[in-house]
């Protein structure tokens, strides 16, 4: 594992199978030998299972489990769930045609002042549908204006 220029470790513990799990100021490290990085701005969601000892991280494209044993347990997801929220800025819903819904987000990268928005896209909407597009801009535009992003 090989942390990003100016990441610092906020907690440190191994998973059940013995593999490192790092929470950083910038990302989750976990995966053992796959090694996996997800950034907290790629973060979409976490959930917990403290009888299962499993914790899921949602991330954008994709959701991994973490499978965690030991009394740092809640401290690891009270801390991920810390930096999660923390990254977001404005979340606004976006209602589209026939019902369908999205979501943006603006997100600042730890560390930086980077903003990254972040399209959900919900019931089917298709991305490259130009009225989706339309709208997603526009609500872009609107929480910019309303909140100086």
């Amino acid at each position: 594992m090989e942390l990003v220029r100016g990441e610092r470790v906020l907690m440190s513990l191994v998973d059940a199978a013995g593999a490192p799990v790092v929470a950083t100021t910038q990302a989750i490290y976990f995966g053992g030998s796959a090694g996996r990085r997800l950034g907290w701005v790629d973060l979409a969601g976490v959930r917990w299972d403290p009888g299962r000892g499993v914790l899921r991280l949602v991330g954008l494209t994709e959701a991994f489990q973490v499978t965690l044993n030991g009394a740092a347990q809640p401290r690891l997801v009270a801390l991920v769930r810390e930096r999660l929220g923390a990254s977001v800025l404005v979340s606004a819903p976006v209602p589209l045609e026939d019902g369908r819904r999205a979501a943006v987000t603006a997100r600042r990268v730890p560390g930086s002042g980077e903003v990254t928005w972040v399209v959900r896209l919900r019931d089917r909407a298709d991305a490259d549908d130009p009225d989706v597009r339309d709208r997603v801009a526009a609500a872009i535009r609107h929480l910019r204006s309303e909140t100086g992003l």
